[in-house]
């Protein structure tokens, strides 16, 4: 016992040292965080005032600052109408799509108090979902090793390619670039919901160049004769194939949205959701939304498919693909998921 005491006794200054040194921390903290609050208010205000003005270039960034500093509820909703009202349609999407996620994080007595910035900002994102421009940027077969795809300066990650992004509208130089050649570049101008691709007419010098995106395997040859289908049937039966393995994402996708909602109702009681709870919404939304877009890839896929199939001229012998299969693959965590298809031929 006395040994136990004097233990504690030889402890007890550095106890009290980190209790002084954490009662240092927090004093420090607070002025920095009534700072912080101070200058998201000013910021607030100002904004404000700017948008009232239309003096959107100069009320919007305002805003979003203020929101950085204090994100508080209101204020991203606020940002969301200012950028709606200054013309960036896709922007002003991705605010209010945030602020109606957040407030799925809050109490039902905080979500009450935004009921009407709520449905205003459903209405808005069912309005702007069709006024917002949509831009796609594809690669053409035989792109050489090293391609970097830029957007207004900014990288192109690979698996946008192809994909229907909504943009703002305004001017958009799309530059591919591949090193030891000129860079090529191709310059839109998007109006509210136009639709437009680019890219489809690049073409590289020297023919020797190594395929690396947008490339397509053809089907082995028999004999080393001409190829046992013919391209239009070929065609059909990779198109087909995708569509194949859309509708298998789709339901796997699907099935493994449907394991979170035990979870969801168990740690989401009256849409408190604790940290599990919040993860499995998360994971949920992911999932729900490769399934829909593999079940919509299928559909066209087959459709696709048996179209070409359908209105191809059948050769002499007419077989499938040798050996082509697509195989869905599915990466995710707590956090999200990935779908996309792996082929093989």
């Amino acid at each position: 016992m006395r040994a136990m005491l004097q233990g504690s006794r030889a402890w007890a200054p550095l106890g009290r040292a980190v209790g002084w040194i954490l009662l240092a921390s927090a004093a420090l903290v607070r002025p920095a965080m009534a700072q912080d609050s101070s200058r998201a208010e000013a910021l607030f205000n100002e904004g404000l005032k700017n948008m009232q003005a239309a003096r959107y270039d100069q009320a919007c960034p305002a805003l979003a600052e203020s929101y950085k500093l204090d994100p508080l509820p209101g204020v991203l909703f606020t940002v969301a109408e200012c950028e709606a009202a200054w013309g960036r349609i896709a922007t002003a999407l991705g605010h209010y799509d945030e602020f109606l996620r957040v407030l799925t994080t809050l109490a039902p007595a905080q979500q009450k108090k935004h009921q009407e910035r709520r449905q205003i900002a459903l209405e808005k994102v069912a309005a702007l979902a069709r006024l917002a421009p949509q831009l796609t940027i594809v690669v053409p077969a035989g792109a050489p090793a090293g391609l970097a795809v830029k957007r207004n300066g900014t990288p192109i990650d690979t698996l946008s390619y192809g994909v229907a992004t909504p943009v703002d509208p305004g001017t958009y130089v799309v530059t591919f670039e591949v090193p030891g050649q000129p860079a090529i570049e191709r310059r839109v101008l998007l109006s509210k919901g136009q639709t437009v691709t680019v890219g489809g007419d690049v073409k590289w010098a020297g023919k020797d160049t190594p395929a690396t995106v947008g490339s397509a395997a053809l089907p082995d040859k028999a004999d080393g004769g001409a190829s046992t289908a013919a391209p239009d049937r070929t065609l059909a039966w990779v198109v087909g194939g995708i569509g194949v393995a859309g509708l298998a994402v789709g339901a796997v996708t699907g099935i493994l949205t449907m394991s979170k909602k035990s979870t969801i109702d168990s740690e989401c009681p009256d849409r408190q959701c604790t940290p599990d709870g919040r993860s499995a919404v998360d994971s949920a939304q992911t999932t729900g939304l490769i399934s829909t877009i593999g079940f919509g890839v299928g559909i066209v896929g087959l459709a696709g498919g048996a179209i070409l199939y359908l209105t191809a001229k059948p050769p002499a012998q007419s077989t499938p693909a040798k050996g082509a299969s697509w195989t869905p693959v599915i990466t995710g965590g707590n956090h999200g998921g990935m779908a996309g298809l792996q082929g093989t031929f």
